[in-house]
C-alpha cells in the first residue's frame, strides 16, 4: 500500500511585509517509508491584516546531497530527468475567520547534472506585495444594501420557466391587486444559477427591471433556469439551475420615487458590418433519472434496453443553409462493463458512432459527451431536426440519454435572441418580411441588471449596436402575445438584510412547519449559552439573495454579508444549523422524490457526477466559504463558520431533536459515562482499522488523559464463521451494553454502508433504532456511506440522530465513499478538536471542532501527515447542533492524598493487595482556584496497570496480529459526596491484581448539585504490587439479594421476556471486580448454560460513600416461556465466594403491574408531577396520564413511549387543561396505565385536590 507522509512546520510571524527566514531543515526520516516523491510543506501564519497582500516565495541557499539508489527506487522516479531542475512551488492562501494562513507546498528533489539531488535545508523567501483590493459595486454583498426592499409595501411573486420576453394585462396586474398598473415595478434577476465563485461582482438584494409600458399591458425580459453561453466558435453551452426549473420576479406599486424608465441607446451613426444572421440553439434535455443517488448531472429516464433505437426531435428556426452549419452536440450514458457504442443520424443521415468507454470498479454508469458538425437544409420558417440514435450494447446494458444540444445559424427572426458574434458595431438587418413597421422595440440584454432599448430604424428595418462577442438583442413586435408569468402569490414583508451582528444562523425549510421548534432551540441557545441566535426561512433567503430563486449559494451570500460587515471578530457569524433534511435531487424530479415538496427540505450542494459514489459528495461546508474568492478551490478553500444540520422533515422529528439537544443541556442524566469514550476497531485490511482508531486512542490518551479510553476492536474477540459470513455476536452484545451505559463519544474505523457498521454487521440500523439511554454519545464515524441524508431513504446515522429515546447527540460522519488513508487524519483532527479550548480558555462547540479540523486537513500545520487536499474531507459533515459543547467540564478534580501521604510525593506510593485505600482532594477551577463552592457528588474508577493485549488474527489475513495496550482490569467502581470542594473516598485493593509494580490509574468524575458544573481528573502517581501486611480473617463472601424486576419479586414468580435482573451485594472486605482471577467474576447462569452464562463486572457499582456495599443491574437477553433458573455468584475482594440461586417463569406478553402511583402536590395549586414506579425497568413501554372529572370527561391526558433505568417515571403538570385552560378549584380523578410492546396494559387510578 502506498504511502505518503508529509513534513509539516507551522512559522508564526507578526510583522509584514516577510522577509527572508531563518534556515529550514527538511527531516527526510519522515519520508524514511514514503513509496511516493514527497512533499514538504511549510504554513506561515498572516494573521488578520493581510488583505490586499499578493506573496511570492523562493528558496534561497540551499543545501543539496545525491539521493541514493534506494531512494530513486522507493519514490519511483524514472532513471533519467523525471523532476525539474528547480523545485516548482505552490502557494496558497487558505483564510477562516478572517485569518488567514499561507500554504506552502513544494518537491524537495530535484534533476541536476545528470542526477536527483534532495535539499538538505534551505533559507525560504518571502516578498509581498501590495494590490488595490477586491472592489465589488454598490449593490454588494458587503453591507452596501443596510435595508432590503421587500421591508416594506404590498409584493407579489411571480415566475417563469423560459428565458425572453413575458407580459402582464393590465386587468392580469388588477386581479393581482394593483389597481393603478401604471405605477406597478418589477423587481429580481431570475432563475439563472448563481455564481459558485466568489470573484465577481454579484447582485445584493434585488434590482429593478424596466418594463415596456403599453396602452394596456407591460412587457420585460425575464430569465428562465437555463443559462447560454455564446462560445468563441459560436456554438453554445448551457447551464441549468439544478435547484429550480423557474425564474423568480417581484411586484410591486409601492416605494418612493417614479417606476424606472427604460434606459434607451441611441442610434449610432456607422458600423463596421451590416448581419442577418445570428447563432441559435434549441435543447433536448429531460432531467428525471439518476444513475447514482447523489449529485446534478440527471439524465433522461428512458432506458435503451427496452428498445435500442429512438427518435428525438429538435426546432431549427429559420435556418440559413451552408456547409457544416449545425453541430450537434450529445451527451449519452450507459452502465456497460465494456464498451458499448451510439449510432447517431441526423434527419436520416449518418453522423457515425459514438464510442462509450466502460465504467468504473465503483461506477455505477459513465456519460461521453462528443460534437457533430452536420449540415441542415432550410424546409420551412419553423423546421424539425430529427435526430436518431441506436445503442449498440450487449445484453443487460442500460443506456440512457443526458441531452441533445443543438447550435446552428439562423436568419434574425422576431422575439428570439440575438447574438453577438464579435466585437464592435454592427447593423442587424432582418429577412425580407419578417418586422412590421412602427410595431418593434429591440432590447440589448447585457445582463440580469443591464437591460436598454435599442433605437429601432423604421425605414430600412433594422438598428445598429455596439457590442461584445455574446451580447444579447432581442427585437419583438409590442403587439403581440407572450408568456404569461405565473403568480407565485403575496408575500410577507421582510428584511434580512437588516441582520444585526448574529452569531448562530438557524435555517429551515419554506414550509415553515419547523420553525416553532426551531425557535425553541434558539432561545435555549441565547438564553444558556449567550449566543446572538436568528432563525430564517430559507425563502426569505431565496427572496432577497437568490431574487426568490432557491439557489443554496443563496444561503452562502446571505452568511457573507453578516461575515463582510463584521467589524470585529466577535460580530462575525460562527455558526449555520441547516435545520432541516436534504435531498441529492434539490427539484425533486426523479421517481425516489416525486411526491415530496422541496417546501419541507433545505437544499444540498452537491457535486455534478451522478455516475459514481468516489465522485460524488454533498458538501455542508461550501455555505461556510465567506471569505473574497472562495468557491472555486472548494479542495483548498477554508470554511469560515461550523455547520451542522437537523435531518428533520416533521415537527415531531424536529421536536424531538431539539428534546435531545435541551435535555443534553440540562444535564440531568450526568454521570460517569461523560468520562468514557468508545474507540471501535473494525478487523481486516491487515489491521487498518484498529491501527486508525488506535492512533486516535493514543491522542486521546495523551492530550486528554482525565478522559477513560475504552478500546472495542473487533479482532479482540472471537469470530463466528458461518454459511452466511463471519459475525461477531460478542462484540455486538457489548456494544449494546455500552450504548446503554453511555459515552461521551463513540468513534468507529472501518467499513460501513448505509445500513450497518463494518462487513460482520455489528450493529445495523435495528440495534440503532432501539437504543433508549438517554446518556448520549457524538458519534464519530469514519467509514463509506453512513449516512448519506440526502438520500430519500434513511441512512444509518439519521436512525442515531432522529431516535427520540436515544442513539446520538450528534454525528461527525461520512456521507459518501471515503477511503481509510484520509480518514485517519480527519477523525485524529476532529477527535482533537472537540474536546480543546480557544485562546480565551472555552471549550469548544461542535461546529467549532468540525471547521478547526477541516482547516487543519488542509493546511497540515496540527502535524505531519495529516494534510488531506482531495475531495474525501468534503464527504464528511455534523450532523446535529453546531453551537453544541460536548462534555463541558470546566473544572478539575485533583488528588491531595493517598492513605495519608501527599499525592504528589516523590517517593513511591505503592497500593498493596487487600489493603485498605482512602483517597482525599479537591475540586479546583481551571485557572487553579479552590473550588468552594462545589458540592455534589464524585465517582471514581480505579484501573490497575496497562497490559499489552493481542488480537486473534482471526481472518488469518494479517501479516500479524494486532497489538494494543490498555487498562482493562478494573478494580473498583465507586463515589462519594463533595462538599465545599472537598471529596475523600475509600475502597480496597482486590487479591487479584497483577502484582506488576507498575502505576495503576485513578479516573475521577463529578457533578454539583444542581448539575450545571462538572469536574473530571487523574491520578496515576502510584504502583501495585505486593500483599498487605495484615490481611482480614475473613472467609465469608459476601452477602446476596436478588430480584427480577421489583423489589416484591419471590423465587417463581412470573417475568416478561427480558426481566431486570437487580442484585444488591454486601461484604466488609468489598466486592470483587476484577475478574483477574479464575472464576472470580460476577457471574449469571441461566439454567446452568454457557451459553446463558453473562460477566457481570462491569455492571457494579459501589454505593455513594460505602465500598463494602454496591449493585448489579442487568436486563437479561431474550429468553424462551417457561421456567427458568438464575444462579448468581459473587467474590469479594479476599476472594471468598458466595451464590445464589431463583426460579421464574417467562410469560410472553406478560401484562405489565404499577407498583405506585402518587403526585407530588395534593392539594396542587399551581403544578404537581406525577410519580410511577413499575415493574419494566430497562424496557419500553406506554405510560399514559389522564385527568378527568367525576363525571367521566376528560381533561388532560398525555401518552408517550419510555424506557426508564429503575422503575420509576415522572411528568410534570401545570393543572391545566388540553387546550391550556387552568382548572379551578375542585376534585378530580386522575388515571395512570402502563402497556407492554405486546399490547397488554394495566392502570390505576386516584383521586387529585386542586386549590385556587
Amino acid at each position: 500500500m502506498k504511502r505518503r507522509y508529509i513534513l509539516t512546520y507551522l512559522l508564526s510571524l507578526a510583522l509584514l511585509p516577510l522577509r527572508a527566514q531563518s534556515e529550514l531543515v527538511v527531516d527526510w526520516t519522515s519520508y524514511a517509508q514514503d513509496t511516493v516523491v514527497p512533499t514538504y510543506v511549510h504554513c506561515i501564519d498572516l494573521g488578520y491584516d493581510h488583505q490586499g497582500r499578493d506573496y511570492t516565495v523562493s528558496i534561497e541557499y540551499p543545501e543539496l546531497k545525491p539521493l541514493t539508489s534506494e531512494e530513486v527506487t522507493r519514490f519511483r522516479l524514472p532513471a533519467q530527468k523525471g523532476l525539474p531542475e528547480w523545485p516548482v512551488i505552490e502557494t496558497h492562501k487558505g483564510i477562516s475567520a478572517k485569518r488567514a494562513q499561507l500554504d506552502i507546498s513544494f518537491t524537495p528533489i530535484i534533476w541536476r547534472d545528470g542526477k536527483y539531488l534532495r535539499i538538505e535545508n534551505f533559507v525560504l523567501k518571502v516578498n509581498t506585495t501590495k494590490h488595490p483590493q477586491h472592489i465589488r459595486s454598490e449593490a454588494s454583498a458587503e453591507g452596501k444594501v443596510q435595508n432590503s426592499r421587500l421591508s416594506s409595501g404590498r409584493w407579489v411573486k411571480i415566475r417563469v420557466s423560459d428565458n425572453g420576453i413575458h407580459m402582464l394585462t393590465h386587468s392580469q396586474l388588477k386581479k393581482m391587486g394593483f389597481n393603478d398598473p401604471t405605477k406597478v415595478r418589477l423587481f429580481g434577476y431570475g432563475g439563472h444559477m448563481l455564481s459558485e465563485s466568489d470573484t465577481e461582482a454579484w447582485i445584493d438584494d434585488l434590482c429593478e427591471v424596466p418594463l415596456w409600458r403599453g396602452t394596456d399591458r407591460v412587457l420585460f425580459y425575464a430569465r428562465g433556469s437555463i443559462q447560454w453561453t455564446l462560445k468563441s466558435d459560436n456554438t453554445f453551452t448551457h447551464t441549468r439551475n439544478p435547484y429550480s426549473d423557474y425564474g423568480y420576479y417581484f411586484l410591486t406599486a409601492d416605494g418612493e420615487g417614479e417606476p424606472m424608465a427604460f434606459p434607451c441607446s441611441d442610434a449610432l451613426a456607422t458600423s463596421s458590418s451590416e448581419i442577418v444572421t445570428t447563432p441559435a440553439y434549441d435543447l433536448h434535455e429531460i432531467d428525471d433519472y439518476a444513475w447514482f443517488h447523489g449529485g446534478r448531472q440527471l439524465v433522461e429516464s428512458y432506458d435503451f434496453a427496452g428498445g435500442h433505437r429512438r427518435q428525438y426531435r429538435l426546432e431549427a428556426s429559420n435556418i440559413v443553409g451552408m456547409r457544416n452549419s449545425a453541430t450537434l452536440d450529445i451527451c449519452f450514458s450507459h452502465n456497460g462493463k465494456s464498451s458499448s457504442s451510439v449510432s447517431i443520424a441526423v434527419d436520416s443521415i449518418s453522423l457515425g458512432n459514438m464510442t462509450l468507454s466502460p465504467i468504473g470498479s465503483h461506477s455505477e454508469a459513465s456519460a461521453t459527451t462528443r460534437s457533430y458538425k452536420t449540415n441542415l437544409v432550410p424546409k420551412s420558417p419553423s423546421s424539425e431536426v430529427t435526430v436518431t440514435l441506436t445503442h449498440n450494447r450487449g445484453t443487460g446494458v442500460s443506456g440512457r440519454l443526458d441531452y441533445l444540444r443543438l447550435s446552428y445559424t439562423s436568419h434574425i427572426g422576431l422575439n428570439m435572441p440575438i447574438y453577438a458574434t464579435g466585437t464592435g458595431t454592427h447593423t442587424y438587418y432582418p429577412a425580407d418580411g419578417m418586422y412590421s413597421k412602427g410595431e418593434v422595440a429591440v432590447w440589448r440584454i447585457t445582463d440580469a441588471d443591464a437591460i436598454e432599448e435599442i433605437a429601432y430604424d423604421k425605414e430600412t428595418n433594422s438598428f445598429t449596436a455596439a457590442g461584445n462577442h455574446g451580447d444579447v438583442f432581442i427585437a419583438f413586435d409590442t403587439k403581440a402575445s407572450y408568456p404569461i408569468p405565473e403568480e407565485v402569490g403575496e408575500i410577507a414583508n421582510q428584511n434580512l438584510h437588516g441582520t444585526e451582528p448574529t452569531d448562530y444562523i438557524i435555517i429551515v425549510p419554506a414550509s415553515g412547519k419547523l420553525t416553532t421548534q426551531a425557535e425553541r432551540l434558539a432561545e435555549t441557545h441565547r438564553t444558556r449559552s449567550g449566543l446572538r441566535t436568528k432563525v430564517v426561512r430559507a425563502d426569505e433567503v431565496y427572496n432577497e439573495f437568490s431574487s426568490g430563486t432557491p439557489d443554496a449559494t443563496a444561503y452562502r451570500r446571505y452568511l457573507k454579508m453578516l461575515y463582510d460587515r463584521a467589524g470585529n471578530m466577535d460580530d462575525m457569524p460562527k455558526y449555520l444549523l441547516l435545520f432541516g433534511d436534504g435531498a441529492w435531487d434539490n427539484r425533486m424530479l426523479s421517481s425516489a422524490w416525486q411526491g415530496k415538496s422541496p417546501d419541507d427540505y433545505l437544499l444540498c450542494f452537491e457535486a455534478v457526477s451522478s455516475f459514481s459514489a468516489t465522485s460524488s459528495y454533498v458538501m455542508e461546508d461550501y455555505f461556510g466559504l465567506l471569505d473574497d474568492g472562495e468557491g472555486s478551490r472548494l479542495l483548498y478553500d477554508k470554511v469560515d463558520v461550523g455547520v451542522g444540520r437537523f435531518p428533520v422533515t416533521t415537527a415531531t422529528q424536529a421536536r424531538d431533536a431539539v428534546d435531545k439537544v435541551i435535555a443534553y443541556m440540562d444535564n440531568a442524566d450526568a454521570g460517569a459515562w461523560k468520562n468514557q469514550i468508545l474507540m471501535l476497531g473494525d478487523d481486516g485490511d491487515n489491521n487498518q482499522h484498529m491501527s486508525d482508531a488506535e492512533l486516535v486512542a493514543r491522542m486521546l490518551e495523551a492530550n486528554y488523559p482525565d478522559y477513560m479510553v475504552k478500546r472495542i476492536y473487533w479482532d479482540a474477540y472471537p469470530m463466528e464463521v458461518t454459511s452466511t459470513g463471519n459475525s461477531y455476536p460478542t462484540v455486538h452484545k457489548r456494544l449494546l451494553e455500552l450504548f446503554n451505559e453511555g459515552a461521551l463519544m463513540v468513534n468507529y474505523s472501518g467499513h460501513g454502508s448505509p445500513d450497518v457498521l463494518s462487513h460482520e454487521l455489528v450493529i445495523g440500523k435495528a440495534d440503532v433504532e432501539q437504543l433508549t439511554s438517554p446518556r448520549l454519545p457524538v458519534w464519530v464515524t469514519v467509514s463509506c456511506d453512513i449516512t448519506p441524508f440526502d438520500n430519500a431513504t434513511t441512512p444509518f446515522g439519521e436512525y442515531a440522530f432522529l431516535n427520540p429515546k436515544g442513539g446520538a447527540i450528534g454525528l461527525m460522519t461520512s456521507t459518501r465513499t471515503t477511503y481509510s488513508e484520509q480518514n485517519r487524519r480527519i477523525n485524529y483532527l476532529f477527535s482533537k478538536h472537540l474536546f480543546a479550548r480557544d485562546e480565551k480558555g472555552q471549550r469548544l462547540r461542535m461546529g467549532d471542532a468540525i471547521r478547526m479540523a477541516k482547516c487543519s486537513l488542509i493546511t497540515s500545520a496540527s502535524n505531519s501527515g495529516l494534510q488531506d487536499v482531495s475531495e474525501n474531507k468534503l464527504n464528511y459533515m455534523l450532523m446535529g447542533d453546531p453551537a453544541l459543547i460536548i462534555g463541558n467540564t470546566d473544572y478539575t478534580l485533583v488528588v491531595d492524598e493517598v492513605n495519608g501521604r501527599a499525592a504528589n510525593s516523590h517517593d513511591d506510593i505503592v497500593l498493596k493487595a487487600g489493603q485498605q485505600v482512602t483517597v482525599k482532594g479537591h475540586v479546583e477551577t481551571l485557572q487553579g482556584t479552590p473550588a468552594t463552592d462545589f458540592t455534589g457528588v464524585m465517582h471514581a474508577t480505579v484501573f490497575d496497570n496497562v497490559e499489552t493485549i493481542t488480537c486473534r488474527n482471526n481472518t488469518g489475513k494479517a501479516s500479524k496480529p494486532f497489538t494494543y495496550y490498555e487498562r482493562s482490569k478494573t478494580l473498583f467502581v465507586g463515589g462519594d459526596s463533595v462538599r465545599s470542594g472537598a471529596f475523600a473516598f475509600t475502597f480496597r485493593v482486590p487479591m487479584d491484581i497483577n502484582y506488576s509494580m507498575l502505576s495503576g490509574l485513578i479516573n475521577l468524575y463529578a457533578v454539583n448539585d444542581t448539575r450545571d458544573r462538572e469536574a473530571k481528573g487523574s491520578y496515576d502517581n502510584f504502583l501495585l504490587g505486593g500483599t498487605a501486611d495484615e490481611l482480614a480473617n475473613d472467609s465469608l463472601g459476601p452477602k446476596l439479594t436478588l430480584y427480577l424486576n421489583s423489589p416484591d419479586f419471590v423465587t417463581g414468580d412470573q417475568v416478561n421476556e427480558t426481566p431486570r435482573l437487580v442484585v444488591m451485594l454486601e461484604d466488609a472486605d468489598g466486592i470483587n471486580t476484577v475478574g483477574n482471577g479464575i472464576g472470580h467474576d460476577l457471574i449469571a447462569i441461566v439454567d446452568g448454560k454457557a451459553s446463558m452464562t453473562y460477566t457481570l463486572n462491569d455492571y457494579y457499582e459501589s454505593d455513594l460513600g460505602d465500598y463494602t456495599r454496591g449493585t448489579v443491574s442487568y436486563t437479561l437477553p431474550t429468553l424462551d416461556e417457561g421456567m427458568h433458573t438464575l444462579m448468581f455468584r459473587a467474590w469479594d475482594m479476599m476472594n471468598n465466594t458466595a451464590a445464589t440461586t431463583i426460579d421464574f417463569e417467562v410469560v410472553k406478553g406478560l401484562r405489565p403491574r404499577i407498583l405506585d402511583i402518587t403526585t407530588t402536590h395534593s392539594p396542587a395549586r399551581e403544578h404537581t408531577t406525577f410519580m410511577l414506579t413499575h415493574d419494566r425497568p430497562e424496557t419500553e413501554v406506554t405510560i399514559g396520564i389522564e385527568v378527568f372529572d367525576f363525571s367521566g370527561r376528560t381533561l388532560w391526558s398525555h401518552r408517550e413511549q419510555a424506557t426508564t433505568p429503575d422503575n420509576s417515571y415522572t411528568l410534570n403538570w401545570g393543572l391545566n387543561t388540553a387546550s391550556g385552560q387552568p382548572l379551578g378549584t375542585g376534585v378530580y380523578l386522575y388515571r395512570a396505565t402502563v402497556s407492554s410492546a405486546s399490547g397488554t396494559s394495566t392502570s390505576r387510578v386516584r383521586k387529585l385536590t386542586i386549590l385556587r
